[in-house]
């Protein structure tokens, strides 16, 4: 058996067992009030690039004890006219706001399409974007 067809046997278990894998959650880190209320507005500001209100409801994934950014997403969505759910609902959106050396990093995922930013913090905790919002499609993943 070659290489590639051992490969291919090999892997479709892991393929078949990843795809009955729950969703994964979100996740923050902790950030000031002021950085919370930036990720939270440009993550609405995504969901609206993608959606309208009338296209139905959103399940959010809260982060584990994020309260901020949590709290200030879902009044931002519901603010714009989006339904927002902690049950199913047609539309799933999940983030990550992740600490790094250089900055914080910001992904989000709204069915299969996402969003990924780097942001300088400031002294008072205010992110500031360090360059370009990144849009990644589903189809550009493939």
């Amino acid at each position: 058996m070659n290489r590639f067809a051992l490969l291919a046997v090999c892997a479709l278990p892991a393929c078949a067992l990843s795809a009955c894998a729950p969703p994964r959650a979100s996740y923050a880190a902790p950030m000031s009030p002021e950085g919370a209320a930036q990720a939270a507005y440009d993550i609405a500001g995504f969901v609206g690039r993608q959606m309208r209100p009338d296209q139905g409801g959103i399940a959010i994934r809260k982060a584990p004890g994020d309260d901020l950014l949590w709290s200030d997403l879902t009044n931002n969505l519901q603010a714009g006219g989006y339904t927002i759910t902690d049950v199913m609902a047609q539309h799933r959106l999940r983030y990550a706001v992740s600490t790094l050396p250089d900055g914080t990093f910001l992904h989000a995922t709204l069915d299969g399409t996402s969003i990924a930013r780097l942001y300088h913090a400031d002294p008072s905790g205010r992110l500031d974007p360090s360059g370009p919002e990144t849009l990644i499609t589903a189809e550009a993943a493939e």
